[in-house]
């Protein structure tokens, strides 16, 4: 896998705390990040989880994407993953 490919430029960048983020690097998960959302139940609240951690965003940036963003690195996450599910 190319070093750039977990990388995202996000289609509407945001705004946090008077930071703009235009661009996230998700890093490769690891066994300890799917131990970390093993116990949530709901799938969005997992994913939501996985991306804050994989992009090392906070919630409040996470809950800020767009949701064409949201979905694009959810999907690339799951990628990255296998399945969010395990």
């Amino acid at each position: 896998m190319p070093l750039n490919q977990n990388r995202f430029e996000l289609q509407y960048p945001i705004d946090v705390g008077g930071r703009t983020i235009t661009e996230i690097t998700l890093r490769r998960p690891k066994f300890r990040d799917l131990e970390r959302v093993e116990n949530i139940e709901n799938d969005l609240m997992k994913t939501k989880q996985m991306v804050g951690d994989l992009g090392d965003l906070t919630p409040d940036e996470v809950a800020e994407l767009d949701i064409l963003d949201f979905k694009a690195l959810a999907e690339r996450v799951g990628e990255m993953s296998g399945e969010l599910e395990g």
